[in-house]
């Protein structure tokens, strides 16, 4: 196959199916390595971001000649591929995959640097109109929250403290 063919399987794959990362990487590695890879161009047809251009990249060089399925990388995501990585080598790779199939994403970036695992959260987004919004700080500026240097963590704590305050209190209930 010619570079020409490869640069048009690497784009169509893209454009089908940009969750197919290990044969886009593995693709955009051969690029890079006959000094024909435009990454620029590529973001510019395929529509994926040139930061997670460079991710496939780092992951197909990572994994090349440690021989991941396909279906295990697929599993398991380019995201946390990407946190594995660079620390991901022959010795450690069977812990480090099992890690991250059993781990969030959050979790698994804790266990790579050597950090104590966090326990179990949950993420909950929340999208408010602008009038339910100033609401929503009015309820949690009322539990502590200083709207002037707002973190997410003081913004987690005054959230909890309302919620709890209002259902000890019999103005409403947690369910």
């Amino acid at each position: 196959m010619d570079l020409d063919d490869i640069w048009y399987e690497v784009r169509q794959e893209a454009i089908e199916r940009p969750d197919n990362f290990p044969k886009i990487g593995r693709l955009l590695l051969i690029l890079q390595d006959h000094g024909e890879l435009d990454v620029p161009g590529f973001v510019r047809v395929t529509g994926i971001e040139r930061r997670t251009c460079y991710h496939f990249l780092q992951i197909a060089k990572t994994v090349e000649h440690l021989h991941i399925p396909d279906e295990q990388q697929l599993s398991i995501g380019w995201t946390k591929m990407s946190i594995i990585c660079p620390e991901l080598d022959a010795s450690n790779m069977t812990a480090l995959l099992e890690a991250a199939e059993k781990l969030t994403v959050r979790e698994l970036k804790a266990f790579v640097a050597g950090e104590p695992v966090p326990g179990p959260a949950r993420c909950v987004l929340l999208y408010f109109r602008p009038k339910e919004f100033v609401v929503f700080e009015t309820v949690l500026s009322k539990h502590g929250y200083d709207t002037l240097h707002p973190s997410p963590e003081a913004r987690v704590a005054a959230l909890m403290k309302a919620l709890t305050n209002d259902s000890t209190s019999g103005r409403g209930r947690l369910r």
